[in-house]
């Protein structure tokens, strides 16, 4: 059961993942200690593009350029601690480019996004620092 993470003290993975649009630009932040994959598709003068990141490793992020005038974005996270196999943390749609960031949480059985302020956001590292913010979603057991 998905509960506020001020009730929550027990890490689980996923949390703390955050994408970041800010600009144009889509920003990752790995705190789960899974690897995880990025996965961006979106339209562009009736063409449609993707762009897939490497692992990205706990406490690594990855960043990569939305062209200005995308539409039809979608977001995709990936679980790829099985490369042969990996699990689709969420899905994120978004009908085109803007100033917005989401806090993905829970498990790979069960996970949630929440679009929070980026101003929530730790300012030096663009990361939460814990568990223990106020838009945080935790599976806490």
């Amino acid at each position: 059961m998905f509960t506020n993470a001020n009730l929550c003290y027990k890490p689980m993975p996923y949390m703390n993942n955050y994408v970041n649009l800010g600009g144009y630009q889509i920003k990752v932040s790995n705190e789960s200690g899974l690897p995880i994959v990025l996965n961006l598709k979106y339209s562009l003068a009736g063409m449609t593009n993707e762009v897939t990141s490497p692992d990205i490793e706990y406490g690594s992020q990855y960043s990569t350029e939305l062209p200005q005038k995308s539409s039809r974005i979608t977001i995709t996270l990936y679980d790829n601690s099985n490369p042969e196999d990996p699990t689709v943390i969420y899905r994120i749609p978004l009908f085109y480019p803007r100033s917005a960031c989401y806090l993905v949480s829970g498990t790979s059985s069960s996970s949630s996004v929440k679009e929070v302020s980026c101003s929530s956001l730790d300012s030096s590292q663009n990361i939460y620092n814990n568990c223990c913010c106020c838009c945080c979603m935790c599976n806490c057991k």
